[in-house]
């Protein structure tokens, strides 16, 4: 479950916020009801074992254990079983964390 997180850190951060060292205003758009939207299907995501059903730009990059692997290896390769999850989504910079 751990590296489910951190791989979804890194996707939506990569997805959401470009790399910068100064918080900026969110992107017109980013709001509570969009973020929502993307972890539930995230979530869905993992449930079903399909990477394809989250909504990723095309640079975004799955690590898993330090390596880069393609979508659909690594815990992409079976659905996963997930009983829990919270979220914290911040419109201010447009990223979630579940």
């Amino acid at each position: 479950m751990i590296r489910a997180i951190a791989v979804f850190v890194l996707l939506f951060s990569t997805m959401s916020v470009q790399a910068e060292t100064v918080l900026t205003p969110a992107a017109e758009g980013c709001t509570r009801a969009s973020l929502q939207t993307a972890v539930d299907k995230y979530i869905d995501a993992l449930k079903q074992g399909k990477p394809s059903l989250m909504p990723l730009t095309p640079q975004a990059k799955y690590i898993e254990r330090r390596k880069t692997l393609k979508f659909g290896e690594g815990i992409w390769q079976k659905p996963l079983i997930i009983d829990l999850h919270r979220s914290i989504l911040d419109v201010d910079i447009c990223e979630t964390f579940t």
